[in-house]
Parts: structure tokens; sequence; C-alpha cells
């Protein structure tokens, strides 16, 4: 291709039409750009800034949306993946209808320092409901998605003909688990699942598609390789069964040393080591179901407090 200055667009409400840009230019009230099949695009203007690291950002009055081009060096360190791949992992499998949820991120991507695991999604969502790059764009932002199945949950039922409460008491514990590790780790927490698809039930899981196993799975370790977290609390012995069964496949080394009862399991630290291929570790805690955190308070309160003692005699892990 002839056309240099390669930008990635990032377009709010997402467009997952256009991801690569070339050679962005002014004419009038109007910004041109060509895409990477050398045709040429162009959207009418307001507010147009460019910055002096060539990061332009306008306003575009016909479709409402805010249009920013980042210079492929600057757009790197946006995401630790590009965008195809972030759409690729919420995308269902054939003959499915729910969507993967591989993530979900309150704070800065490129500061993950921990990640907050559970067995997998509990509230499935439809693909024909919501725009597949609006629903992959609230992984990156959390408060979006939050009042997104707040409403969503809504429209929800139990078995029992109830409507689903909006938060359920997983979520209120992996909220209690993120206010309190956030801080002690000075960076960001992602929240995600062994596998990444959804099912009401857990053990509905297990009579999915061979395939939609496989994928939630891989997400999972495409992730955990990805960032390389320093700090894996886990909440659920199945969680950490599934962990521990897939490892191999995600081509991670991992030391299990696990005492028999939970109760045991909180009081001890951390209870695996992932070795990851650039030489780096990480550590692996392991609590009670998150569910159970408003039956268990004093026992949670207990794995917190040795967490947090394990911290300081490895400093260098929490960054302390």
């Amino acid at each position: 291709m002839g056309i240099t200055n390669h930008y990635t667009i990032l377009c709010e409400p997402p467009n997952k039409t256009y991801i690569d840009a070339f050679s962005p230019r002014i004419d009038g009230d109007y910004v041109f750009w060509f895409d990477d099949s050398e045709r040429e695009h162009g959207s009418k203007a307001q507010e147009l800034n460019i910055d002096e690291k060539g990061v332009w950002r306008f306003f575009n009055p016909n479709r409402s949306e805010k249009i920013t081009f980042i210079p492929v060096m600057e757009a790197k360190n946006i995401l630790p993946f590009t965008w195809p791949e972030l759409i690729d992992m919420c995308c269902t499998v054939s003959g499915c209808e729910s969507l993967f949820r591989p993530f979900l991120c309150r704070g800065d991507l490129n500061k993950v320092k921990a990640f907050i695991v559970g067995y997998n999604p509990a509230t499935p969502i439809v693909h024909n409901e919501i725009d597949i790059g609006v629903y992959a764009y609230m992984m990156l932002h959390y408060e979006q998605f939050e009042n997104f199945i707040r409403e969503y949950r809504k429209g929800c039922l139990t078995k029992t003909g109830r409507k689903k409460r909006e938060l359920s008491p997983t979520r209120q514990g992996i909220t209690w688990c993120q206010e309190w590790l956030r801080p002690l780790i000075s960076g960001t927490v992602l929240e995600m699942n062994v596998n990444a698809y959804p099912t009401p039930k857990s053990n509905l899981l297990k009579v999915e598609k061979e395939e939609v196993v496989e994928k939630g799975h891989k997400i999972f370790g495409f992730l955990l390789k990805r960032f390389r977290p320093e700090i894996v609390v886990m909440h659920g012995n199945e969680t950490f069964e599934q962990f521990i069964r897939y490892s191999k496949e995600w081509n991670i080394e991992v030391r299990p040393c696990i005492p028999s009862a939970i109760e045991e399991i909180q009081r001890v630290g951390s209870i695996a080591i992932v070795y990851y291929e650039d030489g780096t570790e990480g550590k692996v805690f392991l609590c009670r179901h998150f569910c159970r955190i408003n039956m268990y308070k004093s026992q949670f309160n207990d794995f917190r407090e040795t967490v947090e003692k394990e911290n300081g005699k490895i400093g260098r892990l929490l960054n302390t």
C-alpha cells in the first residue's frame, strides 16, 4: 500500500466496520481517510482537535459519534490485544445464542495486576439483543456494563417465576473483592471466569456443545498468558479444579498445593504458583464462592487478612 501514516480508529459508540485508517486529512469541514483496501471514507467534522502526538479527535454531527484517530504506535498501548481479537472473543459459536463474556475491566487495561476468577458468567446475553461492537466496548467500560446488566436482568425470571435481583449475591461479592484488592495491588483487577460462556446455572455448561466449552476455556488461557497477573483470586472449588484441569492445554505450568477443607484453604494463603513463559510468576488464592459472602462474612474477612499477611512476606508481588 502506498498510503502512509497508519492509524487505529476508535468510535463512540463503537463501530466495528472501520478498524484501520491511513493518512487522514482535513478538507474544509470534512475529514477524509483511507481503509486498508485503499477505499476513501469521509465524515463531516466538528470540534476537530489534533494534539501534539498526532491524535485526531472530532465530533460527527451526522451520526452523533466521536471519532478518534490514534497513531498505531500509540494504539498499541491502549489494548494488550487488537479490537478484532476482542470482537472474536465475544462472538458466539454457530448454533448458540449467547455471547461470550471474556472479562470486565474497571480501570486501565494496561495496569492489570490481578484477576478475580469465577467458574462461568451467570447471565446469558443473546447476540441479537445487542450490537457486538457495543457489547465488546462494555468489556472495557465496567460502569456501562453494570448499567446494562441491571436493566437486562429486570426482564429475566428465576425458575420459580420471580424477577431476578438487579445485582446477584455473586456480583456483590465480586464488588467487595474489587474494592479490597485494587488499593492493595495499586493496579487494575480484571473480572473473568475460567470459562467465558454464560449459563444460568454452572452445571448447564457441561451439556453445551464441545466447541462452546472449548472456546470458553481458551479465552481464559489466552488472557492469562497475555496479562500474566501477579495475583489470581478464585472463588469456588470447581473454578480451581477447572483451572488445574486446563492449565496444560494453555501451556501454563502450575504448581498446586491444596488442603482438603475450604476453611483451611482460605487460611493457608496462596495454593498454587503459575509460571508464565517470560519467567514471571503469579500467586493463586482460593476462597468460597462469592454467592456465599453474606453467609460467611467472617470467613471472607479471614481470607482477606490471609492474603494481606502473605503480602507482607512477598512485597514484590503486590508492589508494596
